[in-house]
């Protein structure tokens, strides 16, 4: 229109008029500006004064939304401005609405319906949706007439849209049409006709895009990303509604866990079946999922209900947890309640069915014996020993006969000599488990109790605990040319054989490895100082000293030093 008046004046005079282009390109953008602020306007008192109810779409309403959707791939003929002083104007205007230019009288021919559909998928709409897709052909108009305006149209379309999510957002979420619109409260059906307005805009705005991205240079089209983001918002926007929804569940559910703990179990019900909470609780959520499955796609359904179920179990065990059932007859009552949700909730179509968690957590409850204050407790059986972890048998030296551990004590490692978990915590000795290859002893000796030696210390397995190294309880580390009598008392050894250190010091079990102990001079110990001689063709022993044969003689204390033979 207006560039066409530029080209036809440049025609006339032969020349560019560099002035006249600018003038024009500054009218059409002010007239733009002016044209935005009223859409804009228009829309925000259509969606504040919207009350959320579901209207029929009409015939006209119907060709807006195919005119959108027809305009992604080319120019429809209702979207062409014709002028009388344009030669290209061969027809009248097409009329907003009706395909292919027809009449007035064709509107009447198109019937009405309860949804709108956008290609194969329906939606409930209100009032605000339509007026505002009926604004938004406007700005295709400027687009497809006025190709000089294209970017800015572009801009102000992304405003227009943006400023109907915000305005929804306000009026809904916000409950902001309890003030405009005289709303009483924000129900569920409220909130899922505005997800359905929405919805549509979802639909609706990759054609929108297309359409522009038709009019625009390659160079240009990579400001199309801002119609990505802006249907991102709306989708963000959804979920916002969506969790409301939930949220709007939650609150009614915690009034009723606080019937719930005004109940008193140790009364008998005032009525057979279920108790209040519980019907007034599975009525509201069948109401929900009825709301739902009329307004909302089958998906968003699923999905609100799943999480809602999800919440429903998760409050209610918290709160059977904390109840304290006084008979058998209160813990029927409770399992009545469960019983009851699952099968009202089992019932409900286009959703996964709910668990039985409930009523796991109420069979699991204890009740008090009748005449006992004490709740029935069940019985817990330990797991069996697998293999690798043994139970230590209730022997000499085990914490069974000292007293120091449970029965229950579980042995890590079959390998004998290996102490116990529990010894090792204790700081204590434990004495080898029974292997299950007989080993052949390495020494015997007139020891006390008549016990064996340990056949890798050579410990006495009947000495008491904590012997010394060194101590006359210990096994002395002796030289193998020296001889003892066994009627003689025992004795430490000499300086330089303590100091001689061989590999058999590696074959000491654990047991003998205790903190030295010194012990008391005026006590006597016949026979507990022996040891045998050993023999290990394994191991590289370093070549004995040759020494004369010695003798040894005591005083009693037996601190007297070794003296050579005669």
């Amino acid at each position: 229109m207006s560039w066409s008046f530029v080209v036809k004046c440049e025609v006339i005079a032969r020349r560019m008029i560099v002035g006249l282009r600018g003038v024009v390109v500054g009218q059409a953008k002010a007239w733009l500006s002016n044209l935005h602020s009223e859409r804009t306007a228009r829309l925000a008192r259509a969606v504040e004064e919207e009350v959320w109810a579901q209207v029929e779409v009409s015939g006209a309403s119907q060709g807006i939304a195919d005119l959108i959707v027809d305009a992604a791939v080319g120019n429809p003929r209702e979207l062409i401005i014709y002028t009388e002083h344009d030669p290209l104007s061969e027809k009248p205007q097409a009329i907003i609405g009706v395909p292919n230019g027809g009449s007035e009288s064709t509107k009447v021919d198109r019937p009405t319906a309860k949804l709108l559909k956008i290609e194969e998928r329906t939606y409930f709409v209100v009032a605000a949706t339509m007026e505002v897709l009926e604004l938004l052909v406007d700005y295709l108009k400027v687009i497809v007439n006025m190709p000089l305006l294209t970017t800015d149209a572009m801009s102000r379309i992304i405003e227009y849209l943006k400023a109907f999510n915000s305005r929804t957002c306000q009026v809904v979420l916000g409950a902001g049409a309890m003030r405009s619109a005289g709303l009483k409260n924000i129900t569920a059906k409220h909130l899922a006709l505005a997800s359905q307005s929405l919805s549509i805009m979802i639909a609706l705005v990759p054609y929108i895009r297309e359409t522009l991205r038709r009019h625009l240079n390659p160079k240009q089209a990579v400001i199309l990303i801002e119609f990505d983001k802006l249907k991102r918002d709306y989708q963000e926007h959804q979920n916002e509604i969506h969790a409301k929804l939930i949220a709007i569940m939650g609150d009614r559910l915690a009034v009723h866990c606080k019937a719930l703990s005004e109940i008193q179990w140790d009364q008998p019900p005032t009525k057979a079946g279920p108790n209040s909470y519980m019907e007034v609780l599975v009525k509201e959520t069948v109401t929900l999922h009825k709301v739902l499955s009329k307004y909302l796609a089958e998906q968003s359904v699923e999905l609100i209900m799943t999480q809602v179920f999800a919440a429903v179990n998760h409050r209610l065990s918290e709160e059977y947890g904390r109840i304290e059932l006084p008979s058998q007859e209160a813990k029927t009552r409770l399992l009545t309640d469960a019983k009851y949700l699952h099968e009202k909730l089992s019932n409900l179509k286009g959703v996964n069915l709910p668990s039985s968690m409930l009523e796991t957590v109420v069979m699991e409850k204890t009740v008090p014996r009748k005449g006992s204050p004490f709740p029935i407790r069940r019985a817990t059986t330990m797991p069996s020993p697998v293999e690798g972890v043994s139970r230590r048998p209730s022997g000499m030296g085990s914490p069974l006969a000292n007293g120091s551990a449970s029965p229950n004590t579980i042995r890590m490692g079959s390998r004998p000599g290996t102490p116990t978990m529990h010894a090792l915590l204790a700081g204590g000795r434990s004495s080898p488990s029974p292997s299950p290859m007989p080993t052949p002893p390495i020494g015997v000796g007139p020891i006390e109790n008549g016990g064996l030696r340990s056949p890798i210390s050579g410990t006495p397995r009947g000495s008491p605990r904590g012997s010394p190294r060194g101590s006359p309880l210990a096994s002395p580390r002796l030289n193998p040319t020296s001889s003892l009598s066994p009627t003689r008392q025992p004795f430490a050894p000499p300086p330089q054989v303590q100091a001689l250190q061989t590999p058999n010091e590696s074959l000491q079990s654990p047991d003998s490895m205790q903190p030295p102990l010194t012990p008391p001079k005026d006590r006597k110990y016949i026979g507990l100082g022996l040891a045998a001689e050993r023999d290990v063709p394994a191991l590289d022993l370093p070549a004995p000293v040759e020494e004369p044969p010695t003798t040894t003689q005591f005083n009693g204390d037996g601190d007297l030093p070794p003296t050579p033979s005669t």
